[in-house]
């Protein structure tokens, strides 16, 4: 009886054994190089979602940093635009952005200019000419365009209210842009001004100008 009750807690024993190498072996093969199902880490929608915004808001912020207008922090020489031997009528719109406020000359680049802005205002193809202008513009000297732009676009409008004369004072005795001494202004209108105003903004806007240079007035005339 006793060899019988020895035999069978040597078989208990030995099926004891069986069972836990096989749990063992289901669990970790040790001759595999595989990890184990239940080991692997699989992202979940909330880390998903983080890493998402993560890379959106570093995306926004390189975009904020490169978008920054500092008059400030920088120098006329930053803020102008230009390329030696730009053909007609870039060359017009760059002397419309390069003009040299507060100088003795000044007056007259501005006269020049505002002619140059009504020449312009009578052809479709201006705004493509300025779009292409800014092309290579930095953000600074986008916003000082935009003030330029501005600055003149406003010459231009008071330019019907004596029907040019003071333009043609101005640029008596100097090498004038065609057509100034015997400026028309019945070839130009308010309209078609208004109508390239309107258009050209619409291109500021879609470059991200903000107009910071309003906030520094005696800097831009000074």
């Amino acid at each position: 009886m006793k060899k019988v009750s020895l035999m069978l807690v040597l078989l208990a024993v030995f099926a004891s054994l069986i069972v836990f190498a096989k749990n063992r072996e289901n669990t970790q093969d040790p001759n595999s190089n595989s990890v184990s199902k239940n080991s692997i880490v699989k992202p979940n929608s909330t880390t998903s979602k983080i890493e998402s915004e993560s890379k959106d808001t570093e995306s926004n912020s390189n975009e904020i940093v490169e978008s920054i207008v500092d008059y400030n922090g920088t120098s006329l020489e930053d803020w102008g635009y230009s390329k030696d031997n730009m053909p007609e009528p870039f060359d017009k719109i760059s002397d419309m952005n390069n003009i040299e406020y507060g100088t003795a000359g000044s007056s007259f680049q501005k006269a020049c200019a505002t002619v140059d802005m009504l020449v312009l205002s009578n052809k479709e193809e201006t705004v493509i000419y300025v779009e292409e202008f800014m092309k290579s513009m930095t953000p600074i000297q986008k916003d000082y365009f935009s003030m330029n732009w501005e600055v003149i676009m406003a010459e231009a409008n008071e330019a019907f209210d004596d029907s040019g004369e003071d333009l043609k004072r101005i640029i008596t005795g100097f090498s004038e842009p065609e057509g100034a001494y015997d400026l028309d202004m019945s070839l130009y209108s308010k309209e078609k001004l208004s109508e390239l105003d309107k258009k050209v903004n619409d291109i500021f806007l879609k470059h991200n100008v903000t107009k910071e240079w309003k906030n520094h007035p005696e800097m831009m005339f000074g």
